[in-house]
């Protein structure tokens, strides 16, 4: 095992320790790790956008987890430590794979939104392009897809992968579509602001 498989590995023991929905601060030992692992992630300052870290909390996600960084004024922001270390997750690939096969419906529903350069959100707000998200309202993306593998008798482990040089696709064309007619089928879009997005998915963890 290389040297970015142990640490890899050390930081796994850390982070499965963690309580779920539990804010770890200055207080709590593992802080300073997740603080170190923050910063290798956020060096050109993607994720902090400035704004100064108090705490770390692990939620459910799925079948697994996310990290999420929590800043003082309470906005959070999810976050990954294998890419943090540089280590290649496939059940990140996988899941980003999926996304990527519907990207067109989620595009199509935010471009039939915009005016000019402007984006009108189900709102009502006016937002930048570039400050827009579509968010799935009712059923999450990560549940609508555990249907659709159940439904396959797949697992994420039994995706095969493509690599189109920005990221990966599904190899299997026809899963890939039979993916997006279900996914749309189920899927309720809804275009809001990215301050709207991160509230709601902070209500979704509360509910």
């Amino acid at each position: 095992m290389g040297v970015i498989g142990m640490r890899a590995e050390y930081v796994r023991k850390v982070i499965d320790r963690l309580p779920f929905d539990t804010l770890v601060d200055i207080s709590h030992p593992s802080f300073p790790v997740l603080m170190y692992l923050f910063r290798l992630r956020d060096r050109d300052g993607e994720k902090s956008g400035g704004r100064r870290v108090k705490a770390f909390v692990k939620r459910r996600s799925g079948r697994g987890y996310m990290l999420y960084a929590v800043f003082e004024d309470g906005s959070e922001v999810d976050w990954s430590w294998q890419k943090a270390l540089g280590v290649r997750d496939r059940r990140s690939d996988v899941l980003n794979a999926f996304r990527y096969e519907v990207m067109q419906s989620v595009y199509t529903v935010r471009d039939g939104h915009m005016i000019g350069d402007l984006v009108v959100t189900d709102s009502g707000g006016v937002v930048e392009k570039g400050g827009v998200h579509v968010h799935h309202d009712g059923e999450e993306f990560s549940r609508i897809l555990d249907e659709f593998l159940m439904e396959k008798g797949l697992r994420l482990e039994d995706i095969e992968l493509e690599d189109i040089g920005r990221g990966y696709r599904l190899k299997d064309r026809k899963l890939a579509e039979e993916w997006r007619r279900f996914h749309d089928a189920r899927a309720r879009l809804r275009v809001v602001s990215r301050e709207e997005h991160v509230n709601l998915h902070r209500g979704e963890k509360q509910g």
